[in-house]
């Protein structure tokens, strides 16, 4: 699991911004959204537009790009990669993981994309890896934990991870730090539905149609009852046009090509049933603007299904303040994301003792919540 995650001179971010899902409050509702040892497993992202939800999110899968070789079908993730205003010419991230009683922290620096200057691993706050491309691929290791004595090192290019290096070369040991960082991030998925289309980080290793995605998994059936629950009634048929099997919505007397017909909302709610047939994989999932074609009722049945979900942690971005609500979720793993420099959750945010009965919308919409230190 990630138990805090902070970067700094990425996109917006120009001075570090930290994202600690560690600061579990005593609260005896909704207990299954927090995971032992205390980490938020579930949560909600609220921020004013440009506040720097969707860069958290970018940020947060940085780590994707060097570490697996999945696609990153994400336009935003390239654009201004460095922060305009930072006085440093590199960007700093710095991910701490909670791995059974073990802490991890993966701490790496980079000028561009796919440019690695520094990498670093501690393991229960000892240094076990550390490698500067900065000074030819300088590199300190420790051979009894990672299993590299007999490993050849010549790093000379900054576009290879270290870690990936040892990964890749390496028997797999369960146990190593390594092992569990990169089968963790090769897990992490960031997804959004908005005007732009299926934009996406991780997880995959090509896209592919939504149509293909139901029918290759022989889902049409559910597919349907899925999209029932959600107040859509359709009668939904496979049709081939030249040779390619399609999804059609039939009617009495004719049938229309499914994706033609459909509202902007339904086709949101059909992304996300694609992406949820492959939740047994995800470790990690970001989803950004999860809710902004859907009604209330519907976002409140996505998020139920994602809370449902235990084996991953899961966050979402809205500006939907109806969700903010202890019935759903907890003041703990509710977090507000503001002007790209801090983010805290509601708990830390009032000096109000909160209570399973307090109305959080209310005291939203009437200042209590401040981003004040």
């Amino acid at each position: 699991m990630i138990k805090k995650f902070s970067v700094k001179n990425f996109k917006g971010f120009k001075d570090e911004l930290v994202f600690d899902l560690s600061n579990k409050r005593d609260y005896h509702f909704n207990e299954d959204q927090i995971k032992s040892p205390g980490i938020v497993n579930k949560g909600i992202i609220y921020g004013k537009n440009g506040s720097g939800k969707t860069n958290l999110g970018l940020a947060l899968y940085d780590i994707t790009s060097h570490l697996t070789d999945k696609p990153v079908i994400s336009p935003m993730f390239t654009y201004h990669y460095i922060n305009y205003e930072g006085s440093e010419n590199n960007i700093t991230f710095n991910y701490t993981f909670q791995f059974g009683t073990n802490e991890v922290l993966y701490h790496y620096k980079k000028d561009f994309m796919r440019g690695l200057l520094f990498e670093q691993i501690e393991m229960n706050n000892e240094i076990i890896l550390s490698c500067d491309y900065r000074q030819k691929g300088q590199i300190q290791k420790n051979d009894n934990i990672l299993g590299t004595k007999h490993l050849n090192f010549e790093i000379k290019d900054n576009r290879i991870s270290i870690l990936k290096y040892i990964y890749s070369n390496t028997l797999t040991n369960e146990k190593s730090p390594i092992t569990k960082i990169m089968k963790f991030v090769q897990g992490m998925l960031w997804f959004r539905c908005l005007s732009e289309g299926n934009t996406y980080i991780g997880l995959k290793s090509n896209e592919e149609n939504m149509h293909a995605v139901i029918i290759k998994n022989d889902k049409l059936k559910d597919f349907q009852d899925f999209l029932s629950k959600n107040g859509l009634n359709y009668n939904l048929v496979i049709k081939e046009i030249n040779g390619i099997k399609t999804i059609f919505a039939q009617y009495k007397k004719t049938s229309a090509e499914f994706s033609t017909i459909i509202s902007s909302g339904t086709k949101s709610l059909w992304l996300y049933y694609c992406w949820s047939l492959s939740f047994e994989n995800v470790t990690f999932l970001y989803l950004d603007e999860f809710d902004a074609y859907y009604h209330y009722e519907t976002a409140e049945y996505i998020f139920k299904a994602l809370n449902s979900q235990k084996h991953f942690q899961s966050f979402v971005t809205t500006h939907n303040i109806y969700l903010m609500q202890n019935a759903l979720t907890r003041p703990d793993c509710c977090f507000i994301i503001s002007d790209n420099k801090t983010i805290k959750p509601l708990s830390d945010s009032t000096d109000k003792e909160i209570r399973e009965a307090h109305n959080l919308e209310k005291m939203y919409k009437n200042g209590a919540f401040t981003d004040e230190e």
